[in-house]
């Protein structure tokens, strides 16, 4: 099942995120639950934000986050993915086909112009990606990244 998160739903996505930075090009970075607890209070405090997440017998296994925004050079309104994850356990499953479905159709109902999603975790991108494109998006690019 597939639900708007709320207040309460923070510890269970935090779990979930700690498992995905793990698995993502991000891993290098010093994660911050306090500060990932933070943004998904004002994601879901706001309109112009989205915090979903999948639901098995009574416990959460996927999650996804989304805001909206203008773009910076367009008067346009942009919704980003800012994360889509599903316990390995429940790959293969409809979690994360119902979650990227789910933020589709919300970003579509705010009429934004464009709506982004992208693949920065360990996982089998090109199956992912195929799934982004039965909901209707499109390859356009791909993520180069560099630092210490």
């Amino acid at each position: 099942m597939i639900r708007p998160a709320g207040i309460s739903d923070i510890p269970e996505v935090i779990r979930l995120s700690e498992t995905m930075h793990q698995e993502s090009r991000y891993r290098e970075l010093p994660y911050s639950g306090q500060k990932f607890a933070a943004l998904l209070r004002r994601l879901i405090d706001s309109p112009d934000g989205m915090v979903a997440v999948a639901e098995k017998n009574g416990r959460i296994v996927g999650a996804i986050a989304a805001v909206i925004t203008e773009h910076y050079f367009a008067d346009a309104h942009i919704s980003y993915e800012l994360g889509l994850y599903v316990e390995k356990a429940h790959r293969g499953t409809l979690a994360g086909y119902r979650l990227a479905k789910e933020y589709i159709e919300w970003a579509k109902s705010k009429g934004v112009d464009q709506i982004d999603m992208g693949i920065t975790t360990d996982i089998d991108e090109e199956r992912t990606g195929k799934m982004y494109e039965r909901l209707g998006l499109k390859h356009v690019g791909i993520v180069f990244s560099g630092g210490k």
